[in-house]
This record gives structure tokens, C-alpha cells and sequence, in this order.
């Protein structure tokens, strides 16, 4: 049995009614056909499929598929998702009856999609939240050399002010990719720095602590909280809105503060005045 195409020769011993023998050879010509295409295909999609070797009659059957277009040649399916229905290519050829078959794989196209933080400043910390669920792997391009990330929801700074196109690849555990991009813009000051005025610090998850909207993007960040008479009452670097207003194991008094963030690296100050109440 012959297992590959091509040329051969065979031998074959002849014996006549009369008792004669002869050795007969013959040149035999075998084509085993063979299909070029995918066997994984991610969502709806149109694929086509090729027949090896070329100039000869072939026939073609699929399964789970909507044929467009077939030829000695070439053969044009449309696939669905299913998960449920099998789907193949069978590829006969005609003379020598001889086929070969291929099962096709049909699987979901991933989602990718991503929120943009507000008020993008030059330098500062934001982070991109992705709202696809279900993926193997991310992959963030930022338009801007070197600025790339792998996370799921990376936080990324922007060296450079103006327009700037978010891309976003997935993929998911069938291999299946898609892509999304969105426009950012990306302003040559800092973010604003919005400081809560009211506080009051008694523990019931409302307004409990020192809060300063877009802080941790500024990780090199002071700030404090003065008393009325300008008595410092607390400082931090790098603060990260997780004070409670408490010194030592007692809550501050009830009154009016100032609180001062610098962003020394900005050359940015900002101050409020803050009401505590108890």
C-alpha cells in the first residue's frame, strides 16, 4: 500500500492458461489528495480551503458549513459557532476514489473592551480598567516608546502631552485574538488634586479618613494637616488616603484644618481648608 503521492513502479508476475510466466512492470501514478487550510477558527468566519496536489477532479463534501464556492481547486466555507454541530472538510479524488479530511474547530471571539481614567495629567499614575472578562492574556500599547504592559489592568504614566491611541489586544484560551482602540488625552498639567472639606471620624465607613481625589497618582506626594494656630497635627510622604484621623489611639478635635499637599517634582501646592466633626 502506498502512502504518499507520486510515481511508481510496479511488478507483476503474469501466468498464462499454458503455463508461461512473464514479469509485466507498470508506471503507476497515485495522487493522494491533500487540504491546505485551518483546522481552528475563531467566530463567524469565512475560510477557504485549498486541494494538493493541483489539476486534478476532486470532490468536496463539508460538514456544519456553508459552502460559498468549491472548484477543482479551492472550496469557500462559511463557519458558525456552534458547540453542539461537528464540522469538517472532506476532500475526494475522483479518479483514484482516494480523500482526506480534516475536522474544524469553531470558537468564541473574545470581548475587549477598556474604561479611560478622567483627567489624564503629564507624569501622573492612572490606571486603565479592562471590562473583558475570560481572557489568557492582555496586551496594552500606549503610544509611546517602550510603554507597554502585559497586566490586566495596568497603571501606566505619560511622558508626553496630547492625543494619544490606546490599544488593546486579547486573547483567549482557544487562541481566538481581538483588538480595541480608544483615543486619551493627555494634558500638560497635573491631574486635579480635589481634597475632602468635611470629615467626620467615627468609624462608619463615611467620610472616615483623609481623603484627596487622584492622590496615588502622585506616589511622591506630602502632605499635612495643620491646626488653626498652624500647629502641625499630621505629615506623610507618599500618602495613600489611608489616614484616620487619629493620633495616637484618640481621634483629632472637632474643627477647622488646613491640609497641604505638595507635588514637589510638579512644583504644585494645593491647600483647603478641612472641617472635622465629631
Amino acid at each position: 500500500m502506498f502512502s504518499l503521492s507520486g510515481k511508481y513502479a510496479t511488478k507483476i508476475d503474469v501466468v498464462y492458461k499454458n503455463g508461461c510466466k512473464n514479469k509485466v512492470t507498470r508506471n503507476v501514478d497515485l495522487f493522494y489528495p491533500k487540504i491546505e487550510g485551518k483546522k481552528v477558527v475563531c467566530g463567524t468566519s469565512e475560510e477557504i480551503y485549498k486541494a494538493n496536489p493541483k489539476g486534478l477532479e476532486y470532490k468536496w463534501e463539508v460538514e456544519g458549513g456553508l459552502v460559498l464556492s468549491a472548484n477543482n481547486e479551492s472550496l469557500k466555507v462559511k463557519w458558525e459557532e456552534s458547540t453542539t454541530q461537528a464540522k469538517s472538510v472532506k476532500l475526494i479524488n475522483k479518479k483514484y476514489q482516494y480523500a482526506d479530511s480534516i475536522k474544524i474547530g469553531v470558537f468564541p471571539v473574545p470581548k475587549a473592551d477598556f474604561e479611560i481614567p478622567e483627567n489624564i495629567g503629564i507624569g501622573s499614575l492612572v490606571q486603565f480598567k479592562n471590562t473583558a472578562i475570560e481572557n489568557s492574556s492582555y496586551s496594552w500599547d500606549f503610544d509611546e516608546p517602550e510603554n507597554v504592559s502585559s497586566e490586566t489592568n495596568p497603571v501606566v504614566s505619560f511622558s508626553v502631552q496630547g492625543q494619544h491611541k490606546i490599544h488593546l489586544k486579547v486573547k483567549n484560551n482557544f487562541g481566538c485574538e481581538v483588538d480595541v482602540t480608544k483615543v486619551v488625552i493627555v494634558s500638560g498639567e497635573v491631574s486635579a488634586i480635589l481634597i475632602a472639606n468635611f470629615l467626620t471620624p467615627n468609624a462608619d465607613g463615611k467620610n472616615d479618613l483623609l481623603f484627596i481625589e487622584n492622590i496615588e497618582r502622585y506616589p511622591e506626594n506630602e502632605v499635612k494637616l495643620y491646626a488653626a494656630w498652624g500647629t502641625e497635627i499630621f505629615s506623610q510622604s507618599n500618602y495613600q488616603n489611608d489616614w484616620d484621623l487619629r493620633k495616637g489611639d484618640e481621634y483629632i478635635s472637632s474643627g477647622n484644618y488646613l491640609c497641604v499637599v505638595e507635588l514637589k517634582k510638579f512644583g504644585k501646592r494645593f491647600e483647603k481648608i478641612v472641617t472635622v466633626t465629631r
